[in-house]
């Protein structure tokens, strides 16, 4: 009686197939965005500073910076509130020295307050809170 060798069969793997090709690639990462409570999306740059405030100016050390003047009829928001940094592993948000401050709130509920001057990370789903005012982060 002949032996078989089962492992002498042909390999199925051995055939080239495109679907069975494995591509890796590496991840394209969108630049983050802030999305207004009145529905307006404002898609911040890889790097950068955005301020946010009723009449923002870039001045001294934000010199150059984005601005983005945010309506406020109540006036909870300082002229210049907030710096909104990207700064190539996420967003940054700093207080200016604002009046009714600003804090940062996680989709779980924690809620960080920025003194001035303190930079709080705010990641996809965070509300960023100025004045009366929301914003979300998204991608």
């Amino acid at each position: 009686m002949e032996s078989q060798d089962h492992w002498a069969s042909v390999d199925p793997c051995a055939e080239e197939d495109p679907m069975d090709r494995t591509v890796a690639r590496t991840a394209t990462r969108s630049a983050p965005s802030l999305l207004l409570d009145t529905g307006q999306r404002i898609d911040l740059t890889a790097t950068g500073t955005l301020l946010l405030g009723r009449n923002p100016q870039a001045v001294g050390p934000w010199e150059g910076a984005r601005t983005l003047a945010v309506d406020d009829p109540g006036f909870t928001i300082s002229k210049t509130h907030i710096a909104v940094i990207v700064d190539g592993t996420g967003v940054l948000v700093e207080d200016l020295g604002s009046t009714n401050g600003t804090s940062v709130e996680t989709p779980e509920g924690t809620l960080t307050s920025a003194s001035e001057g303190q930079r709080v990370r705010a990641g996809a789903g965070d509300i960023i809170r100025i004045g009366q005012r929301r914003f979300m982060v998204g991608r």
